[in-house]
């Protein structure tokens, strides 16, 4: 059970006031990002937008004017905000570089940096860049090419390397550092430049104030005084029709930290782990912007669960069986010999899809999500054959492979890394699984649970 704390009127004028205060002085700012990132609810947006990706409202304003134009106040997704023009710019759409990755940490930085500064003087002066992306770069898998990271679009990388690539110019070679250590760049190609502007939006979000929020505590509090055992809370709810402020989690572990529709729930968890069955809490609990008083419905002892506990699991799983089986049978009913996928489709008023790079190892189709069923079956099908009816996790297909691509040999090398890849990835799991298979033997009782 749970009390929403909701904006008050009051509320909502504070953030428009705010707004509407800071009009003329966010128009003159003459640091548009800065004011933004100290005043703002929300970060300065560093992206550049081309024509046509702002929203309506905004688009043609800030494609047709100078620099510090503008628009506002207006309301949007529970915001009040103004927005102006801070930049116009003119990158290229897409960008080709190559680097060389040196990965850095606290007690090594200054070292890196100065060899990444070695590496481009030499690259400067023509040393070969290739060569020396294989020899020092941690980046293998683009090491191998040269460190050629081929053509991509602004935002595809991390922000400091990606306006290196599009704020610079072609054969740039710079040293640049992320949160993955310092890249020596070198830009080897570029796009057309196009018009591209940026955006600061003065935003302050409607958020309930403390006497807001003392408000809904008080009647939380209230709540939970008055309707302190199990009877008195489901009869409140009853007669008060407050059945939308009910939420139900079942199926809680000692140790979980999440419940659908509430932020950091654990000690909600941990109280319930202490309570008895039909316990209310007394506390009342604040997650995230929710009240909630908590009651333990229900407590499923250790062992197998009772038939009744998982009845409704049972219905749920017999009725999904015996639908997939009716719907095989109305397909087979209504295929006939030689018939092609889109005949039998126009039959069963069902439309014809395509998926596209079907394997075992990702076995997705489109809008319906992961079908191993499917890709096992649709991989032992000849092409252009119909296949019977499979049935799925989400429903009974029917499929046509119309193309197969065959394995391509492997590069010289690229087997040798993931095999290195695939050892490194099991070593690393053994001290876990060995430490499970003794926890899961000894019969130790975990009582993390009581502690935090």
């Amino acid at each position: 059970m749970f009390f929403e704390i909701i904006p008050s009127r009051e509320d909502y004028k504070e953030a428009e006031d705010f707004i509407v205060n800071s009009l003329e002085e966010f128009t003159k700012a003459e640091n548009t990002r800065q004011y933004v990132n100290l005043n703002s609810s929300e970060p300065f947006d560093e992206k550049n937008y081309r024509n046509g990706e702002l929203p309506d409202t905004l688009n043609d304003v800030m494609f047709g004017s100078e620099p510090g134009t503008v628009v506002g106040p207006y309301f949007e997704d529970n915001t009040y905000k103004v927005a102006k023009l801070a930049a116009i710019n003119y990158i290229p759409d897409s960008v080709r570089a190559r680097h060389i990755l040196l990965q850095a940490n606290q007690n090594n930085a200054q070292l890196v940096y100065q060899t990444a500064d070695s590496l481009k003087d030499l690259i400067k002066k023509g040393a070969d860049f290739a060569e020396l992306a294989l020899t020092y770069s941690s980046d293998k898998a683009s090491a191998i090419d040269g460190g050629d990271l081929k053509w991509f679009k602004e935002g595809a990388m991390v922000q400091p390397f990606s306006d290196s690539c599009f704020l610079g110019k072609k054969g740039d070679v710079m040293v640049v550092p992320t949160q993955f250590g310092m890249h020596v760049i070198e830009i080897t190609d570029q796009a057309k430049p196009s018009k591209r502007v940026q955006v600061g939006i003065l935003a302050r979000r409607v958020i309930a104030s403390d006497a807001t929020d003392q408000v809904y505590y008080s009647k939380a509090n209230e709540f939970a005084g008055i309707n302190n055992t199990y009877e008195k809370f489901n009869k409140a709810v009853e007669e008060q029709k407050l059945t939308v402020y009910l939420r139900s989690a079942t199926g809680l572990q000692p140790l979980d930290r999440e419940i659908t529709g509430l932020e950091y729930p654990r000690i909600l968890v941990k109280w319930a782990y202490e309570a008895d069955e039909k316990d209310v809490s007394e506390q009342v609990f604040k997650l995230g912007n929710k009240y909630v008083i908590g009651i333990v419905d229900k407590i499923n002892e250790e062992g197998f669960a009772s038939v009744e506990n998982v009845k409704a699991e049972i219905e749920h799983e017999v009725r999904k069986v015996k639908k997939a089986e009716k719907i095989a049978a109305d397909i087979k009913a209504k295929a006939t010999s030689g018939q092609t996928l889109e005949n039998l489709a126009a039959n069963l008023n069902l439309p014809v899809k395509t998926a596209i790079g079907v394997r075992v190892a990702y076995p997705s189709l489109p809008e319906v999500g992961s079908e191993p069923s499917v890709a096992a079956s649709a991989l032992q099908l000849e092409k252009n054959i119909v296949s019977q009816p499979i049935t799925g996790n989400n429903g009974v297909f029917v499929v046509v492979v119309t193309n197969r691509n065959e394995v391509a040999e492997v590069p010289d090398g690229i087997l040798e890394r993931e095999k290195m890849f695939l050892e490194r990835s099991y070593a690393a799991r053994v001290n876990y699984t060995a430490f499970e298979s003794l926890k899961s033997i000894s019969r130790i009782k975990d009582n993390r649970r009581e502690f935090y």
